[in-house]
């Protein structure tokens, strides 16, 4: 059974393509058909929910802590 599947991929430097997508198939190699539309995506036009699902948890490991502020210097008062 085929299915028709549209997403957005990621080409490198090299022209390796990357595509992030969960498929429900069983392991091992598959028939892949790709169409690539010659027009690169704006990049203010990402798809925000896949960004989020695909970062969500990305710094788990990498404690965020708030480190002291430090002296502010004193400046002369305006008159």
């Amino acid at each position: 059974m085929a299915q028709r599947i549209e997403t957005t991929a990621t080409v490198g430097p090299h022209g390796a393509v990357s595509i992030d997508h969960k498929l429900d198939l069983s392991a091992g190699r598959h028939r892949v058909v790709l169409l690539v539309e010659e027009t690169p995506l704006e990049q203010g036009r990402l798809d925000w929910p896949a960004f989020l699902k695909a970062t969500y948890g990305s710094l788990a490991d990498i404690p965020i802590t708030r480190e002291p502020e430090g002296e502010f210097e004193q400046r002369d008062e305006v008159e």
